[in-house]
């Protein structure tokens, strides 16, 4: 009831088609969880700022939404605070269900992009130390590659691959948020000059959003929409040092079918990913040291039509059965995301940190993703891959090894970018609420038979249970 009266004045003017905000007949009234959850969101001076309104504006009143215990707002679930594994994040401002409820098993009917048009796709899991030294929650659509074939755009800039267009919409969704990343330099081409690419999120039905990125020219009125009222911008430097404009609380209808960018033919393709806020990633321990998709992250192509799906699975790398997943932790093994230790608050930092995970491709490899900045002194940044072997310490399966044990692993598939002079990497950890490994390389020879013994310049990660 009290938060009905403290929005009276909003709705009323809301229902008469305004764009305005009224003064609402009484103070806000908030709670100590919803001012602690404003203040995760928005910060202690922003949520200060909403405590003592009396009149609020479309921003602020939509955080709070975002955060009441009881919200009035069409598209809230009543009821029911944050989830513990929420953290507010540009693409990822609430958790709950949002209207139109999920009516249907395939919300999405049509897919983004010509399916002759797609050369490959990565499975869920994919790693790339310098962009995603952990394992990501999307999918990587590769097109054709137009390296060494001299094409360029139409600034005369060399084009990476083949600019699909258009890209479209897979259903009758919401766009709620979009990111404008600006370059300076391409960093597969090697060539200086400015461009720009975009991630659009869209929201499908009740807990459940989708994402694209690598887009470029997208809608102008998309663009403009993204300078109004009580649209949340936060910008900062991301990934190859790009200017980052995030855009949040947007309200965007597209249909199926409808035209939302093209793929910009700047890197490899363009990614997919999806997230259900319902409940945290089976596999992701401490799901609440992640924002968004890395806490919630799901495989989207169940989400179309069992043809379509089909489609898809056909083109992905490896295993053509099952999506793959990031959540690869295992507590008490070495399986899994392990963070710079005191690190947690910056766990999307990825390069600080390292992953010991099998193969996105599900072949029987295993992978360690050593994060560039990850400071390990014997092991610098890259991936070194072996295949598992069955028994023992030598080349075992991640989740085979339990604490205390020491486990050696060698013959690294010279594919992937790495420390080609590292022959072999030693890891052991301990457990308890947080668990610790301990990782070291040497340069001299392979493991031998064992058994191993943790070198004294081992460098250790951590993560909670």
């Amino acid at each position: 009831m009290k938060a009905w009266r403290t929005y009276l004045g909003i709705v009323l003017v809301a229902a008469a088609g305004l764009n305005v905000t009224a003064p609402p007949a009484f103070a806000v009234t908030v709670t100590p969880s919803t001012r602690a959850c404003l203040e995760t969101a928005i910060g202690e001076a922003a949520a200060k700022r909403i405590v003592n309104a009396r009149q609020l504006t479309a921003l602020q009143r939509r955080a709070l939404q975002n955060c009441e215990e009881s919200p009035i707002s069409s598209g809230s679930s009543a009821g029911r605070a944050e989830p513990a594994y929420w953290r507010f994040n540009w693409d990822y401002v609430t958790a709950r269900p949002v209207k139109p409820a999920c009516k249907s098993t395939y919300p999405l009917t049509t897919l983004p992009a010509p399916i002759d048009s797609i050369v490959s796709i990565n499975r869920l899991g994919y790693s790339q130390p310098g962009a995603h030294a952990t394992p990501v929650p999307h999918h990587n659509v590769s097109v054709r590659d137009l390296r060494g074939t001299g094409i360029v755009d139409e600034n005369g800039r060399l084009l990476v691959s083949d600019r699909i267009d258009p890209i479209v919409s897979p259903g009758d969704l919401t766009v709620t948020a979009l990111a404008r990343n600006t370059y300076g330099r391409n960093v597969t081409t090697n060539e200086s000059y400015p461009y720009e690419e975009w991630m659009i999120v869209l929201h499908v039905c009740g807990t459940k959003y989708m994402v694209f990125n690598h887009i470029d020219d997208i809608p102008s009125a998309w663009v403009k929409a993204t300078q109004g009222k009580g649209v949340r911008k936060e910008c900062n430097t991301g990934q190859d040092s790009a200017d980052v404009c995030m855009y949040s609380y947007l309200n965007i209808p597209v249909k199926s079918g409808q035209r939302i960018g093209r793929a910009s033919g700047r890197s490899a393709g363009w990614d997919i990913g999806a997230w259900d806020t319902a409940r945290p990633t089976p596999g992701v321990l401490d799901p609440g040291k992640y924002t968004g998709r890395w806490a919630t992250g799901t495989c989207v192509w169940p989400w179309f039509t069992p043809k379509l799906k089909e489609q898809v699975f056909s083109k992905f790398v490896g295993d053509k059965t099952t999506c793959g997943t990031h959540g690869h932790d295992v507590a008490a093994t070495l399986s899994g995301v392990w963070l710079a230790k005191g690190k947690r608050d910056r766990a999307s930092s990825e390069d600080l940190h390292i992953a010991l995970f099998p193969s996105y491709q599900n072949d029987g490899t295993y992978r360690f993703s050593i994060g560039l900045d990850s400071g390990i002194s014997s092991l610098p940044g890259g991936i070194y891959e072996f295949r598992g072997e069955n028994s023992g310490l030598h080349n075992p399966a991640f989740a085979s090894v339990t604490p205390g044990q020491v486990a050696c692993f060698d013959t690294f598939n010279p594919s992937y970018q790495r420390d080609a002079s590292v022959s072999r990497i030693y890891a052991s950890m301990t457990r308890g609420s947080t668990e610790t490994i301990t990782i070291a390389a040497d340069r001299n020879s392979p493991c031998g038979l064992g058994p191993y013994s943790m070198p004294s310049n081992g460098t250790q990660f951590e993560r909670r249970t």
